[in-house]
């Protein structure tokens, strides 16, 4: 038997509410201003970075959510605000072709292109070279992580016996 008063979660979020709450925010960030809006788009990528990084499946809408470059969430960066990768390169006082190696990972993330990331992106160093040794890792994979089980402890722990 159902209780009448038992509160359902369609009770507490549906399509009307959610709605109403989409209308409130796009009302409330008509009242901030472009920089502030920029700050908050510039804050997403960062977190979308560090759920990338932490392994949580970010989803395009285009079906590819496994695997993202330095490059992928460089361009996101550039997009938002409307700078081309050749003033990127400028920026950094290096040649475009120089920046792309890093970018596409023909080159190592050295730490002063991830501080240059940092600064340009409002986001750390780590963020940057965490995220080319997450996707290192990543294309690695299991086979090579099977390749290494010979160095666990507990090898050691049966060879004494």
């Amino acid at each position: 038997m159902k209780d009448e008063n038992e509160i359902l979660p369609e009770h507490l979020w549906n399509e009307k509410r959610f709605e109403g709450l989409r209308e409130f925010v796009i009302a409330e960030s008509g009242k901030q201003s472009p920089e502030q809006q920029l700050e908050y788009q510039m804050l997403g990528l960062r977190f979308k970075i560090e759920h990338y990084i932490h392994d949580l499946l970010i989803d395009e809408g285009d079906g590819a959510t496994d695997y993202h470059t330095i490059h992928d969430f460089v361009k996101m960066y550039l997009k938002l605000l409307g700078v081309t990768q050749k003033q990127l390169a400028e920026l950094f006082e290096m040649k475009d072709s120089n920046l792309h190696k890093y970018l596409t990972g023909e080159r190592r993330l050295s730490t002063d292109m991830a501080f240059k990331l940092a600064s340009f992106t409002k986001t750390t160093p780590e963020h940057w070279l965490r995220l080319e040794v997450r996707n290192e890792l990543k294309k690695l994979g299991v086979a090579k992580a099977a390749e290494f089980e010979k160095y666990g402890h507990q090898n050691l722990a049966t060879a004494q016996e």
